[in-house]
């Protein structure tokens, strides 16, 4: 499913479709073809040179988040999965394209990594501290997060452990 989700979107994408109808189509995609029987979550980060702006669309549970100068927002508007319910449609978060601007998306192996141990990970805390100590590289970000994740779980996350940084500066 995430494959036919994936390449589905990346087609349109690669066809100059903009997100937020990307989201709705990838959504009618797996719901006409599983009959509404198959979720499945979908965020989508994109740097759109033509509007200047960072795009999130999210249909997703858990949150995105949005790094600037003034520091982390949480993009947790509440979402439907696609595939399931007619007329899903994506949560759009859009900034102007800006010095120090970034986005961050993880999946569900992140957001409940150490819960098993009783030390879930606080993302938006370790993304708040990162910023304090300079801009980040999104390339050391998403390690800093992996890893964050990985020490919580012993080194064995117990579910997929995913994480998109994008990051301006």
């Amino acid at each position: 499913i995430s494959n036919l989700i994936v390449s589905r979107g990346a087609a349109l994408i690669k066809e100059g479709t903009r997100d937020g109808a990307v989201a709705r189509s990838v959504h009618d995609y797996l719901y006409t073809l599983r009959g509404g029987r198959v979720s499945a979550t979908l965020v989508i980060v994109s740097v759109d040179l033509q509007s200047q702006s960072l795009v999130l669309s999210r249909n997703d549970e858990y949150p995105a988040y949005l790094l600037s100068s003034e520091g982390v927002e949480v993009c947790d508007e509440p979402v439907t999965p696609i595939g399931i319910y007619l007329r899903t449609k994506p949560s759009i978060v859009e900034r102007p394209l800006t010095e120090y601007l970034g986005a961050v998306a993880v999946s569900d192996g992140i957001v409940h990594a150490g819960e098993r141990h009783g030390t879930p990970l606080n993302l938006r805390a370790l993304l708040q501290e990162r910023l304090t100590s300079g801009w980040p590289d999104a390339r050391e970000l998403a390690d800093a997060i992996l890893a964050q994740a990985l020490a919580l779980e012993d080194g064995r996350p117990r579910d997929d452990a995913s994480v998109v940084v994008v990051t301006m500066s």
